[in-house]
Order: structure tokens, then C-alpha cells, then sequence
């Protein structure tokens, strides 16, 4: 059997087996997506699963201005999902702050986000996993208008919201997912990884107990009823006159070296 094809005919099978090509290896590169064989992030982040993504740099910056009555914990910056930002800033952290006088530690979600679009998308809501609304805080916002030489710029915003100390440090062991809302009709979720909690709470535990060790240490100024001379062996003698004093005789008698005179008060009454 003989099997013509002619010049169309070979293109066609060409284009097919192409095709194929191209679908085995999406479906190659999907099945490494699902297995973990991924690019690891950049230096610095950590994958944004609360299933997994342990930091590459496992450290939290700890900032210890003497000019402020606080001290604040950066903690490592961790990627989440939104398709239409830049990687490199699409990413969030947990901001931390303790009082040096000691109370509960105060918690943040710090947000990173610059995106495609003409004009701001305005975030202004938070939820949590369990549908409570958070404190929403407006940082910055950056925005750069779309002109005839270019139909889309990128739009620059970053955003926050407050978390209890109770509420982190129950998700420690699980993650903790925070879902963010724009007036524009946006919404994005950022899940802090189980890891990116624990060191968080461990470098502010320990600057807790370093502080409330350095003010148990501090030495007290009891207060003292007796006042000594230089020479501890002979004290200080304060008298008192009576209620009803009726004109008392005082005799002061000098003796000794003149450079180093000893001197006797005698009080006498009628």
C-alpha cells in the first residue's frame, strides 16, 4: 500500500505533532507544580502555604531605635497570590512592636503590593479565616496615571492590618490566612506560613524575657533613717527639742587639733 501525502499534507502532520509536544510538556510542568518542583523563591522569601515554605532566611530584624519607647520586629518577607502583580513585590511580612516597659506585644500584617492597572485599586478591608474583620491600616499608596505612550502602568500600594497577640499565636502551629478587599472590587488573600509565626513570636518572646530580666536586676534606693560620716564607726546624732522647750543653755566645747577639731554640744535645761 502505498501512502501519498503531498507538501499540505506533511505540514499538517507537522502542526499536530507540535501541538502534541506542547501539551506533554504543560502537562510535564503541571504534574511538577503539583509535586513541589518548583523554582525556589528568592533570597529572603518563603512560599506562601501554610502547608509548607520554610524561610530560606529564617531571621527577623529586630530594630532598637533609644529614641523610642518601642522596639519593632520586621519578620522575613513571604510571597502571595495575586496574578497581576510583580513578583519581586508581591509579597507581605508580620511587623511586630514591645513596649519597654513591659505589656502584650502588638502584631501587623505588612502588605507589599504593585500592580498592572491605570489607576489605584484603594484596599481598604481585611478578614480573617474566621470572618472577623481586622483593623485595616492604609500605609502608602503611589499612583501613576496611563498616557499615550503607554496604555497600562504599574500602581504601587502598601497596606496592613492589626492582629491580636492571642489570635498569632494560636495559628503558630497551622497558618494564618488574612483575605484583602479594594474599593475597585479586588481582593487578594495573603496566608502567612506556620513558620514565618513561630520565629516571629520567638524573637519577640525573647526580647520580652530580656527585658523584664534587665528590670528585676535594676538595684532599689531603700531609703535610711540613719545618715552616717565617712567614718562609719562614729554616726550622726540628731536631737530633738521638746514639745515645750523653755530656753535651753547650749555649750559648744572644741578640743583636739584645730585641723581636725572634735567638737561636744551640751544642752541643758532649767
Amino acid at each position: 500500500m502505498r501512502i501519498a501525502l503531498d507538501c499540505k499534507g506533511v505540514q499538517t502532520v507537522v502542526m499536530r505533532r507540535r501541538i502534541a509536544v506542547k501539551k506533554a510538556i504543560i502537562a510535564l510542568c503541571a504534574s511538577l507544580a503539583l509535586a513541589g518542583c518548583v523554582t525556589p523563591p528568592k533570597q529572603g522569601y518563603v512560599l506562601g502555604s501554610r502547608w509548607g515554605g520554610a524561610p530560606t532566611v529564617a531571621s527577623v530584624k529586630v530594630i532598637d531605635d533609644p529614641f523610642q519607647n518601642h522596639l519593632t520586629f520586621e519578620g522575613p518577607k513571604f510571597l502571595y497570590e495575586d496574578y497581576d502583580a510583580i513578583l519581586d513585590d508581591n509579597a507581605a511580612m508580620i511587623r511586630s512592636w514591645i513596649n519597654r516597659s513591659g505589656g502584650s506585644p502588638t502584631h501587623q500584617i505588612y502588605v507589599f503590593n504593585e500592580y498592572r492597572g491605570c489607576s489605584l485599586r484603594n484596599w481598604f478591608q481585611a478578614v480573617d479565616e474566621d470572618r472577623n474583620n481586622l483593623q485595616f491600616v492604609k500605609i502608602f499608596q503611589s499612583e501613576r496615571k496611563c498616557d499615550s505612550s503607554s496604555n497600562t502602568v504599574y500602581q504601587y500600594e502598601v497596606f496592613g492590618a492589626e492582629v491580636k497577640d492571642s489570635v498569632l499565636r494560636d495559628r503558630q502551629n497551622s497558618g494564618y490566612a488574612v483575605r484583602f478587599y479594594s474599593r475597585k472590587g479586588n481582593f487578594t488573600t495573603v496566608i502567612i506560613p506556620k513558620d514565618v509565626i513561630r520565629i516571629q513570636l520567638e524573637a519577640v518572646d525573647g526580647r520580652l524575657a530580656l527585658l523584664t530580666t534587665n528590670q528585676n536586676s535594676r538595684p532599689t534606693n531603700p531609703t535610711s533613717t540613719t545618715s552616717r560620716n565617712p567614718d562609719s564607726t562614729k554616726p550622726n546624732v540628731t536631737v530633738k527639742q521638746g514639745q515645750n522647750p523653755t530656753k535651753p543653755n547650749v555649750t559648744v566645747t572644741q578640743s583636739g587639733d584645730p585641723a581636725n577639731p572634735s567638737v561636744r554640744i551640751t544642752i541643758t535645761t532649767p
